[in-house]
């Protein structure tokens, strides 16, 4: 018996890779703003098919718990591949990337001090202020993909798409229809 989870998410994880690694060398900027968006289709795709997989194995009867933990599982597998990955391509491979998120994540957080100060009757020297102190705040320690940064995104990753999206994909999957 094949255990379809553990495989399809060893297949997810590596497609996350190479589309990553594409991604982060056709356009590094785009990457690091949309590049975990752009995958979350990829994500979506396989946990319906480990959900459809499992659902097979099980002769077209499937429960709920059954779909959620064969889904949960292999989409944690493809995340663990995933950032073991993309920590060692922001610090190995494509260096450059960390400087790229930094000055990304000034320039998103600039932009949502304009936006507000746009919309709100705002003192135009207080909102400076705020730019001047993001900017100092936002420093490459914080930005980087070190250890502790991976983890977080690590944790993240666990909660939302494998958590979150487990559970609305295996109520799909368990149904008549899927």
């Amino acid at each position: 018996m094949v255990n379809t989870p553990v495989k399809n998410g060893l297949i997810l994880g590596l497609i996350m890779c190479i589309v990553s690694m594409a991604m982060a060398f056709i356009s590094p900027k785009a990457y690091v703003l949309y590049g975990r968006t752009a995958l979350l289709i990829a994500v979506a795709y396989f946990m319906y098919k480990i959900g459809k997989d499992e659902k097979i194995l099980n002769e077209g009867v499937l429960t709920f718990g059954e779909a959620f933990k064969a889904i949960f599982i292999g989409s944690i597998i493809g995340y663990l591949v995933f950032n073991a990955f993309e920590f060692v391509l922001f610090n190995f491979i494509k260096t450059d990337l960390n400087v790229i998120a930094n000055d990304a994540a000034i320039e998103t957080a600039e932009k949502a001090i304009d936006w507000i100060s746009g919309i709100a009757d705002t003192d135009e020297e207080a909102m400076e202020r705020a730019k001047e102190e993001i900017a100092n705040e936002l420093t490459r320690d914080k930005t980087d993909k070190n250890i502790g940064n991976t983890m977080m995104a690590l944790m993240i990753n666990l909660i939302f798409p494998c958590l979150v999206g487990g559970l609305f994909m295996a109520l799909f999957t368990k149904s008549k229809n899927a």
